[in-house]
């Protein structure tokens, strides 16, 4: 058990979650290099109803801070599949999992290395925004019922915020 009272698996899943977050998401910001913004706005929107569903759908049965990785797993659940099908009505040749890299990958690679590692560190920056101060409530507070309340207000303010500032021009780079 940790000072939270949650043991480590509890940390490690949260780990774990937010690296498949991250992952997924930067599949489905291809809709904005796609001139998509407004699949992409829809799927923040049903990431944002979802997410908060399942928050509130576990945290009535119990589940505490626990709640937490699964509504951000059933967010991208519920994304996901439809993002894929977005991008391949609007790229049809698209692949998402190719394993062989030959000398065209390595060449488009260098070619947009920049723009990936800007949206790539963006990307983390989300990730670390969203996530650590939930973490860092629950160790502090001690509390999951604090920490579900704190999480459940600062997802809902936050995901206002961030969308607002994904509608203004420089965000439209990625």
């Amino acid at each position: 058990m940790t000072q939270a009272g949650q043991p480590r698996i509890f940390f490690l899943a949260v780990g774990f979650t937010a690296v498949i977050s991250t992952l997924g998401w930067a599949q489905i910001e291809l809709l904005i290099g796609l001139g998509e913004q407004a699949g992409f706005f829809l799927m923040n929107a049903l990431n944002s109803c979802v997410m908060l569903g399942t928050l509130w759908f576990f945290l009535h049965r119990g589940v505490g801070i626990w709640a937490f990785p699964f509504s951000t797993l059933g967010g991208l659940c519920a994304c996901y599949p439809v993002a894929l099908w977005l991008i391949r009505q609007k790229e049809p040749a698209v692949q998402f999992f190719c394993f062989r890299a030959g000398a065209e990958f390595w060449h488009d690679l260098r070619r947009l290395w920049r723009d990936a590692w800007s949206c790539f560190r963006m990307q983390v920056l989300v990730l670390l925004l969203f996530t650590s101060d939930v973490i860092v409530v629950g160790l502090v507070c001690g509390s999951a019922r604090d920490a579900a309340i704190y999480g459940v207000v600062s997802r809902f303010l936050r995901s206002e915020e961030h969308t607002s500032e994904l509608q203004s021009r420089q965000y439209l780079v990625c």
